[in-house]
């Protein structure tokens, strides 16, 4: 259901007011000029509802109002969400709705931490202790950095929340945008062109944090994508094989680190460790990573499953 409204503003009382329209008196005020206040029967009458309350906002605040507006809307109403994606990055991620969804389903509990909105409140528990736990784990959550860029006259920033997952959002114009979820399904300027200046031994580690960035953002598919052919066939048949392989032997969040670097024709190896981002006293695990570069940012790469 569509509905349209006028929202009156006037500087001199400092108020506002809104009257619905309907559908046809929308379309042709927007293609009307503006019209100033100054004559009384525009004028809005001040009451204890319709203050005017201003505030500058800084642009670290301008950026979490894009994300708080984006974790709503993939929360509550996913549909609109994914309508909200860039289309060229929505196709090759997801393909469909469903997809999309499920992605939610999988983050829901990273998205409710971050959403202002959604977090619990102090009565939804039985004691303070509960309360102030749930508070402590929730304050990791969020944004920790955010760059700003230009591209082709539209403003974009670029986020990245505290479990280091990214989002992009292209602004066309006041809350009204594209957002991408990370930097590794598709390939964006800033990546292709220092990946095109990198040595191929930073290649390979560039391409091995785009897979990592995938594990931690569970999304399967597109490692799975990456692996071998044969190596695939021989041991993950299935995309469901390789997932329940990654669940069982790799963690929530992991970081990596690179050593014993080496190649074997037109093979890249690198020993990689592997470390729990949330728990720190969890075991390293190690395995080596053996990568083919192909065409322009494209790779396959297989590893030790011991």
């Amino acid at each position: 259901m569509e509905l349209y409204f006028i929202i009156n503003m006037d500087s001199s009382t400092n108020s506002f007011s809104i009257m619905p329209i309907t559908k046809e008196e929308y379309e042709k005020k927007i293609v009307e000029p503006a019209k100033a206040f100054g004559n009384q029967e525009d004028s809005v009458q001040k009451n204890e509802y319709n203050n005017i309350s201003q505030k500058y906002y800084e642009e670290e605040d301008i950026v979490d109002l894009y994300f708080q507006d984006y974790l709503k809307m993939a929360l509550y109403n996913p549909d609109e969400a994914y309508n909200m994606l860039d289309e060229t990055y929505k196709q090759k991620k997801f393909g469909n709705l469903e997809n999309y969804k499920n992605y939610i389903i999988e983050n829901k509990e990273k998205y409710e931490a971050m959403c202002k909105d959604a977090r619990k409140k102090y009565d939804d528990f039985e004691t303070y202790e509960e309360y102030e736990e749930y508070y402590r784990q929730i304050s990791k959550s969020g944004l920790s950095q955010y760059n700003i860029n230009q591209k082709d006259g539209i403003k974009q920033y670029v986020c990245i929340d505290n479990d280091g997952s990214y989002y992009v959002f292209d602004i066309n114009s006041i809350m009204d945008y594209t957002v991408i979820l990370d930097t590794y399904t598709i390939d964006l300027p800033e990546f292709t062109e220092k990946y095109n200046n990198a040595s191929d031994a930073e290649k390979v580690l560039m391409n091995i944090q785009r897979v990592f960035d995938a594990i931690n953002d569970k999304d399967y598919r597109y490692v799975y994508n990456k692996l071998d052919a044969t190596f695939r066939q021989n041991n993950f048949p299935t995309e469901a094989d390789f997932e329940n392989y990654i669940k069982q032997n790799f963690y929530e969040n992991n970081t990596i680190a690179y050593s014993n670097y080496k190649t074997s024709g037109d093979l890249h190896i690198y020993e990689i460790s592997i470390k729990d981002k949330n728990n720190e006293n969890n075991k390293a695990k190690t395995k080596n990573f053996i990568m083919q570069l192909k065409e322009g940012t494209d790779f396959v790469m297989s590893f030790n499953v011991q």
